[in-house]
């Protein structure tokens, strides 16, 4: 099974510094698991999304970033959630894109159930 999916983006943390969002940021998630009827098997969830680089000018210098993430449903406001991880951040056109990937024991029930309903 996979699912693409969208999100707002209500904060993040980059390397423990809160960033500020101007305009509310879109990320883009794809879920994939193998759905054993009742039970998903090697879940992973994978995810992009851009930053402008104005007032991020040390953010590509290192590659490797601790992101803290706070998701919101644009079309149900009880549906959020709220995950931590490691990302790559790349330059590029006037923006970070920041890619990360979360696999089998770093996706939490909570994660994927704020997945599953912005399909209900």
């Amino acid at each position: 099974m996979k699912i693409q999916t969208t999100a707002q983006i209500e904060a993040l943390s980059l390397d423990g510094e809160p960033q500020q969002l101007t305009d509310p940021e879109v990320i883009s998630l794809e879920f994939s698991a193998i759905d054993t009827g009742g039970r998903f098997r090697d879940p992973m969830l994978a995810f992009t999304f851009t930053l402008p680089t104005e007032d991020r000018e040390n953010l590509g210098a290192i590659r490797d970033h601790s992101l803290d993430l706070s998701l919101g449903d644009p079309n149900k406001e009880d549906n959020q959630v709220t995950f931590s991880c490691n990302c790559e951040v790349a330059e590029t056109n006037n923006a970070f894109e920041i890619n990360g990937r979360l696999s089998e024991d770093e996706i939490s029930e909570d994660l994927v159930g704020f997945v599953m309903k912005r399909f209900q």
